[in-house]
């Protein structure tokens, strides 16, 4: 996004991703792509700005304040997107300030292009939503947040350009990029990191359980796409159970939304395997405290969220947990898994919904 560290002579073309859509596990998934896609092309990154959707307004938080940049530049070039010369350009008002683009000499101010240089790259061509007569396009600015995002620092687009001939491209379930597993690059800062491992260490004993919970009102939603039965077609990040113990393919309703019955059976089960001294929940929501503590009483065991709700510190938690139980369809809950897997020694991973069945011995 926007901005260059260093002398803009030395840049090569440079990627700019706009991390916009969706919530934050969403905008982790198009950063892996487009970290791939850039590498790729041997280019340099202007690492993006994270969007929270906190109501009744939205805001803008540099890469550098959740993830490491260092680690980032073990995989692929990188350049910061508030500092270096353009952060001069970033602070002065959107009225006065001369726009940037993407052009195919690099990412460069207006008084090194002309606005015929400037790219949009995206996956593929579509139509307008609003304007029936425009051409297609990726209609970059079309829509909120869009829009707003790339005028809020100050970007302008006269071309589109289009990658999705890249195989494997963004789509992470492909065997490539699930293989590569670039969540690796992105570590919490220090400041995540302290505050997580101090909750750790005044709320939960170990070994402790760490779960996730999707329950919002818009994931009703979500699942309503989920046929009544079981459906085999892929459903947001639902494809990171496959080849997970007692998973068959089939992504059924209970897995999308499980029950609370559900959550309370699996949670109480692997607080029994694994000896459990605590539980952590994470939660849009509803975190079922009351109800899994009631559940948990006679394991002399309690359940903990964080008060007020930090979803990045929540995050970092479930990372560390002895053992986690996620959303098989959730980003947030593929963020967590990813990290775990990268772990070393890599940490284990359950979801609500999928679980073996209990078998009867016949004598």
């Amino acid at each position: 996004m926007g901005h260059f560290e260093g002398n803009f002579k030395s840049m090569s073309i440079t990627c700019i991703a706009s991390d916009t859509s969706g919530r934050f596990g969403n905008q982790v998934d198009q950063l892996l792509g487009v970290m791939q896609f850039a590498r790729n092309l041997d280019r340099t990154l202007v690492l993006p700005n994270f969007i929270e959707y906190e109501y009744p307004k939205t805001t803008m938080v540099p890469f550098e304040s959740i993830f490491e940049v260092s680690y980032m530049k073990k995989y692929v070039k990188v350049i910061r997107m508030s500092i270096g010369p353009v952060g001069v350009w970033m602070k002065q008002s959107a009225k006065s300030r001369p726009s940037l683009c993407p052009t195919k000499h690099g990412w460069m101010p207006p008084h090194r292009r002309s606005d015929k240089d400037c790219l949009a790259l995206c996956w593929s061509p579509r139509k307008s939503l609003y304007d029936e007569s425009a051409p297609v396009g990726c209609q970059a600015k079309e829509g909120n947040p869009f829009g707003p995002y790339w005028d809020k620092i100050g970007v302008s687009f006269a071309h589109d350009a289009y990658f999705g001939d890249l195989p494997g491209g963004y789509d992470l379930t492909k065997p490539g990029s699930k293989a590569a597993w670039l969540e690796r690059y992105l570590k919490w800062t220090s400041r995540i990191m302290e505050k997580a491992l101090q909750f750790i260490k005044q709320e939960l004993p170990r070994p402790f359980i760490g779960i996730h919970l999707r329950n919002h009102n818009d994931w009703d939603r979500v699942c309503d796409h989920v046929p009544s039965k079981s459906s085999t077609q892929p459903l947001f990040a639902s494809m990171q159970c496959d080849g997970e113990e007692f998973y068959d393919g089939q992504l059924t309703k209970e897995i999308c939304s499980p029950s609370a019955s559900t959550v309370v059976e699996q949670v109480v089960d692997m607080v029994g395997r694994i000896g459990a001294r605590s539980v952590f929940v994470a939660s849009d929501k509803d975190h079922m405290i009351e109800t899994i503590n009631e559940a948990l009483r006679p394991y002399e065991v309690k359940a903990h969220r964080l008060n007020p709700d930090d979803a990045l510190v929540s995050l970092a938690i479930l990372g560390q947990a002895d053992h986690f139980i996620g959303n098989c369809v959730s980003t947030f809950s593929h963020l967590v898994k990813r990290e775990r897997t990268n772990s070393k020694p890599s940490r284990p991973t359950s979801y609500f919904g999928i679980r073996g069945q209990r078998r009867q011995m016949e004598l």
